[in-house]
């Protein structure tokens, strides 16, 4: 699921909290919760659940990042941090960028931490 599309399914702002987002899908999934009689509706409900979890993962994920980022240290190099970077596709009219999953991270943002508490990042 793409993140602009949840996020208007749930109706919020992109600069969106988490207790805002747990305001909305509490008030969607009640509103289309199939055994409501006036609005229920099973398909908008799932589609709500959905989006709700997709956003928590994302929230989460982007938590722990902050934090690491305000502490300083453990940020992947190659994303900086965002679990996603850019990559050039050669095509017949030239070039275009796409955002990939960080190979390096896979995707936390983070730098991956070995058995001895050490922190290293595979090139």
């Amino acid at each position: 699921m793409e993140h602009r599309r949840a996020v208007s399914i749930l109706g919020l702002n992109e600069s969106f909290t988490g207790d805002e987002l747990k305001r909305q899908y509490k008030l969607y999934a009640r509103k289309f919760h199939p055994d409501n009689k006036l609005t229920g509706n099973e398909d908008k409900f799932h589609e709500v659940q959905k989006a709700y979890e997709f956003l928590q993962d994302n929230q989460d994920k982007q938590d722990t990042v902050n934090q690491s980022r305000e502490e300083g240290k453990n940020i992947c190099p190659m994303c900086n941090g965002a679990g996603k970077r850019r990559e050039k596709i050669k095509t017949s009219r030239g070039y275009i960028a796409r955002k990939v999953k960080c190979m390096y991270c896979e995707g936390t943002g983070l730098k991956k931490q070995t058995g001895d508490g050490t922190w290293e990042i595979n090139f």
